[in-house]
């Protein structure tokens, strides 16, 4: 199995490498080295469709919540439809 290879933007890889060290729970010897790796981590370099997923995500994350509040193109009430 190839190594899954990060598509996206560098600020939206520092992004990602921030948020998976403030939420990982890998278990680390005296020297800081990983000995067992957290679920996190594992996702990260076992699936490209685990990271392209996450990258369409955050991509379309924010067109789909401004979508939630637009005015609806018609009330149902006068409409031909």
């Amino acid at each position: 199995m190839a190594q899954p290879i990060w598509h996206g933007t560098e600020e939206e890889g520092r992004i990602l490498i921030n948020v998976l060290r403030r939420n990982c729970i890998c278990d680390h010897d005296a020297n800081g080295a990983i000995t067992t790796s957290c679920e996190s981590h594992k996702l990260f370099v076992s699936s490209q469709r685990f990271l392209d997923g996450l990258l369409y995500g955050r991509r379309v994350s924010e067109r789909l919540i401004n979508e939630e509040w637009l005015e609806p193109l018609y009330s149902g009430k006068d409409s031909a439809i």
